[in-house]
């Protein structure tokens, strides 16, 4: 099974937009553009809001049937460790390989020699595809083992799980290494796409983490002329280890918490086209939160559902936002007070959290906050449930625009 040059991930933490998020893909192939759609939800998520892999191939299909899509689709086991990967076995095609955790520990003597074994050929003067070049000695060669060697194994013990049940042939294999502190710089991409490898990974994406901030649901923070050097330096850096390491040809690059990061989506976009390279882009709560968007703007018992959902957040907001911790920038004293949030008209408690920089009611404190709110959404699942198939015409407007217009158009056009 092989993934498109362009492929866009699309949560749905309540499984009830399939067909407005696909519709914006079938306009963009009308378009002549084609971007395959992968549905992806993490374990976290499922159990957050209490739904099962199953649910996930489930909207899918529904989706598809309903909209008559013709071309490919992907549903995504997203940031599965090896002991939650077996819940996903039977209901994926695309497996989001989370190692994150196995990153930076250390070897022991005879894996740190058996590690040697495979990379002291690389020491010396290294030039990686024309244009990022380093001196590889001992030193950085156990750095860089001490670093990612135990992630790369790990991955392959989960790979092999995968393989074993589906086939070889059967998945899509992507590799997370973006919930980390710190950035992966060209050099320690290229050594981890061969230890993957060598430890029987064929991988079709990969995700490092960036410089700058991907929090959710917000725009990038940080400096878009250092992301550009970055980004087109990973690209020509995956372009060089699928020649030297003989890695499957489509294999690129995955961004992931990808919704919303309107500063870079020109740079993303014109760098895949003027290198010849595909790109995978994840997004999930993006959708969320245009559900949330389009009650509060819907009125009556619908603004007081999202108002009351604030209110909530506001006094949980540390629970909701521990598991976020490393992609969320909150500023609690810009949060309104629920009271205030509450009196606000339906217009305007719409405007402080869709995303609209050109607006100056939004506040991206409380989009933030908001996109953790699902959990509250999840414990009031009954009447959410009602209240978005009541209003669906105006959240399924906001779902397809938010998904063409500011994500597909800009990526791919």
């Amino acid at each position: 099974m092989e993934l498109s040059k362009y492929s866009f991930g699309i949560g749905d933490r309540f499984g009830m937009q399939g067909s407005n998020q696909l519709k914006a893909f079938i306009n963009l192939a009308e378009q002549g553009i084609s971007v395959t759609p992968v549905w992806n939800k993490s374990h976290r998520e499922h159990s957050t809001v209490g739904t099962e892999p199953l649910s996930v191939m489930e909207e899918a299909k529904n989706a598809v049937h309903e909209t008559d899509w013709k071309d490919p689709y992907h549903v995504d086991a997203d940031h599965i460790t090896l002991q939650t990967v077996y819940d996903y076995l039977e209901h994926a095609d695309f497996f989001t390989i989370d190692v994150a955790a196995q990153i930076g520990v250390h070897l022991g003597r005879e894996e740190m020699d058996h590690y040697l074994e495979f990379f002291s050929p690389f020491s010396g003067s290294m030039q990686i595809g024309g244009s990022v070049s380093c001196e590889v000695d001992d030193t950085m060669l156990r750095k860089l083992g001490n670093n990612y060697w135990k992630a790369a194994v790990e991955a392959g013990k989960i790979y092999s799980v995968i393989s074993e049940v589906k086939g070889t042939n059967a998945f899509i294999a992507e590799i997370s290494m973006d919930e980390v502190p710190q950035p992966q710089n060209p050099v320690d991409l290229f050594f981890i796409l061969k230890m993957m490898e060598l430890n029987g990974v064929r991988l079709q994406t990969i995700a490092p983490r960036f410089p700058g901030k991907f929090n959710k649901g917000i725009d990038y923070i940080g400096n878009p002329d250092e992301f550009e050097t970055v980004f087109r330096q990973y690209l020509t850096v995956v372009k060089s280890a699928i020649s030297h390491f003989k890695l499957p040809e489509n294999l690129k690059l995955s961004i992931h918490t990808g919704s919303d990061k309107f500063s870079l989506y020109p740079i993303m976009n014109r760098l895949i086209k003027e290198q010849n390279m595909g790109i995978h882009v994840k997004t999930a709560g993006t959708t969320w939160l245009e559900e949330a968007i389009g009650l509060a703007e819907s009125g009556g018992e619908a603004s007081e559902f999202i108002a009351d959902i604030y209110s909530q957040a506001y006094h949980r907001i540390d629970e909701l936002t521990a598991n976020y911790s490393t992609v969320l920038s909150i500023d609690r004293a810009e949060l309104k007070l629920p009271e205030v949030f509450s009196a606000l008209s339906p217009a305007d408690m719409a405007a402080t959290f869709r995303h609209d920089p050109q607006d100056m009611r939004y506040n991206p404190n409380i989009r933030q906050l908001m996109h953790t709110a699902y959990k509250i959404a999840g414990e009031n699942n009954r009447q959410f449930m009602r209240l978005v198939k009541r209003h669906q015409e105006i959240i399924g407007n906001n779902v397809y625009h938010n998904i063409m217009n500011r994500h597909l158009k800009p990526l791919f056009s």
